[in-house]
């Protein structure tokens, strides 16, 4: 980490974790210390808030640092800075393969499987699986990638400490991706809550660190269609996955095909589309958590997680990282929303 990364660091704090306001200062003094003294008058010490994000297990990157992504480099407006929790996984060379994944937070039984099925397949592939861990098709992708020991990303719209992290019901997921070997990232600074003008700036990072976004359900004005404009205004891939003209959900997908965007009927079109082989690697057996096994032994029958809570006398926080966990090892899934079974 470069010396400037601090000052920078200072400053996005000084103007409240605003990026564009960030963005703003370092174009009229592009030197952080000099920015950061001319605006600063408060008791903010560079040195000890980087201290608190050691603390924190989070470390920064800023466009200088030869860890920064270099496709998201390239894009108007990109991040002056990164928070990250966990390893970004870019080798920079020609192996690295970034696919971009997102859709609604109010997906069908249809364009969950679908993007659990796009995030692990090309995963299994070697694509790096980039999304927004909203709930919904984003949660699905990361769940994909991850059930096939694959590596993704998430970029989120809120402060990356435990208190702001948005949305609370994916922290476990989040817990997962770091501890296999992705990250989980944000241009906010920790304590910033997630916002609603969050998110088309969050998108803005999902579309400029991929080379192709998929796009599996959406409606006609989502933040899954701005994710994909962005990509086609800065050169990259986009793929829809059509769906019956009937469905809302299949509005947005449907538009962006009639718009010229590329039709994606299975993963082995995004393979042939960049040339990369398919491969398998094996699956590890996974042990179970104490909590996860009283669960599975619960779910005999299909259980909402209030029903759990009953049994079992757990709070609510730990049976959704325990379910999550469960449905990523492939052995519950939701029979209907918010509806769980075990696997046969």
């Amino acid at each position: 980490m470069n010396s400037s990364t601090k000052f920078i660091h200072a400053l996005n704090l000084a103007l409240g974790g605003e990026p564009q306001a960030l963005l703003k200062a370092l174009n009229q003094t592009p030197n952080p210390e000099t920015a950061w003294r001319k605006i600063s008058h408060s008791a903010i010490d560079p040195d000890r808030e980087m201290e608190k994000l050691v603390r924190a297990g989070i470390w920064l990157v800023d466009q200088s640092s030869k860890d920064y992504p270099p496709l998201l480099k390239e894009i108007h407006d990109a991040p002056a800075i990164l928070y990250i929790k966990g390893k970004l996984p870019w080798k920079h060379n020609e192996t690295d393969w970034t696919i971009g994944i997102v859709g609604t937070r109010k997906p069908t039984e249809y364009g969950k499987f679908v993007a659990r099925q796009f995030g692990e397949e090309l995963a299994e592939g070697g694509a790096i699986i980039v999304s927004g861990l909203a709930t919904g098709i984003d949660r699905e992708a990361h769940v994909g990638a991850l059930k096939a020991r694959g590596r993704t990303v998430a970029v989120i719209g809120s402060g990356l400490d435990r208190d702001s992290f948005f949305p609370q019901a994916n922290w476990a997921i989040a817990e997962t991706i770091i501890k296999d070997g992705g990250a989980v990232i944000s241009e906010y600074p920790p304590g910033a809550p997630a916002l609603p003008h969050h998110f088309p700036e969050r998108n803005r990072i999902i579309a400029g660190l991929a080379q192709g976004i998929i796009i599996v359900e959406a409606q006609e004005k989502s933040g899954a269609l701005i994710t994909a404009r962005l990509a086609m205004e800065e050169n990259r891939d986009v793929f829809a996955i059509p769906g019956p003209i009937t469905s809302l959900t299949s509005r947005g997908p449907n538009l962006l095909i009639k718009e010229g965007a590329t039709p994606a009927l299975s993963p082995n079109d995004l393979f042939e589309a960049y040339g990369r082989a398919k491969t398998v690697p094996e699956a590890a057996a996974e042990a179970l958590g104490e909590l996860e096994a009283k669960i599975l032994e619960a779910l005999r029958e299909p259980c909402s997680l209030d029903d759990l809570k009953t049994q079992l006398k757990e709070d609510t926080a730990a049976l959704q990282a325990s379910l999550s966990l469960l449905e990523l090892k492939n052995k519950i899934f939701e029979v209907e929303l918010g509806i769980y079974s075990r696997r046969a």
